[in-house]
């Protein structure tokens, strides 16, 4: 179902050449059925070590990897635009609690707390905000989840020192219903704070899953809304967000308009 809703939806690129530009990293057990049904190129499948054992390697670092941003390096080395997530990851499981493997596919990309077994304390497992979840078929064993990879907006702003800032954005998923994906950072010492998200709240695309209004934005005991146009996903743009005396929505441009 995912392999064919790329071949309908997201059809492979191609240079003047008629050469695919990006391609699809999955579990090697699924990458002959997923090239076959969708028409992207797969970075590795069941022929591996015969083909390319360098991406065997960085398909395995890829999901072992517990830092989003040298997991993007490692995509950014094959030229991955899509990564079709199972509890499988590589294709060489289990894999433990911070990898990308579980968290692309037990929260969705989105940060979460979690209650570690030996001490009972919560740990926050932070957000995935390059990955934007597109598809999922998830069931009992985890499913399949489907993520384009983009630069992400940047969302910055100034709040009391040292104070956490919370970000949340309601999502509707492909079957009607609703989902939170949700982020947080601390402003440093002069007050200043970055979120980045994956999520366009205007102008992304319509089909997948779907944001419901804007992020807001927790910080001080205030709750900001922001806008997050396409065009800042796909170039890594910046927004201010900032707030007026009289206001409490924040506009994309980092304007407040009256609530």
């Amino acid at each position: 179902d995912l392999a064919r809703y790329l071949a309908r939806e997201r059809p492979v690129p191609l240079d003047a050449d008629g050469r695919p530009t990006a391609g699809l990293l999955c579990a090697w057990s699924a990458g002959h059925e997923l090239r076959y049904h969708s028409g992207w190129p797969t970075h590795q499948d069941g022929f591996g070590p015969y083909v390319s054992p360098r991406n065997t390697e960085r398909a395995r670092a890829y999901f072992d990897a517990t830092d989003e941003d040298r997991a993007i390096a490692v995509l950014e080395e094959m030229g991955t635009r899509y990564v079709l997530a199972e509890n499988l990851g590589a294709g060489d499981p289990p894999y433990p609690l911070p990898s990308l493997a579980r968290r692309l596919v037990d929260h969705a990309g989105s940060g979460a707390e979690r209650v570690v077994r030996r001490t009972g304390r919560t740990r926050w497992i932070p957000a995935l905000t390059r990955h934007r979840l597109v598809q999922a078929r998830p069931n009992r064993r985890g499913g399949a989840w489907l993520y384009e990879v983009v630069p992400g907006a940047r969302i910055v702003g100034t709040t009391e020192p040292r104070r956490r800032v919370d970000a949340t954005l309601e999502l509707r998923t492909p079957q009607g219903g609703l989902r939170t994906w949700a982020t947080r950072a601390r402003a440093d010492g002069d007050g200043r704070f970055e979120l980045r998200v994956p999520y366009a709240t205007r102008g992304g695309p319509a089909a997948g899953f779907t944001p419901e209004g804007p992020y807001r934005v927790r910080m001080a005991g205030r709750v900001l809304e922001v806008d997050v146009p396409e065009t800042a996903i796909q170039a890594g743009g910046t927004i201010a967000l900032t707030e007026a005396p009289t206001g409490r929505r924040s506009a994309a441009d980092g304007r407040i308009g009256e609530s």
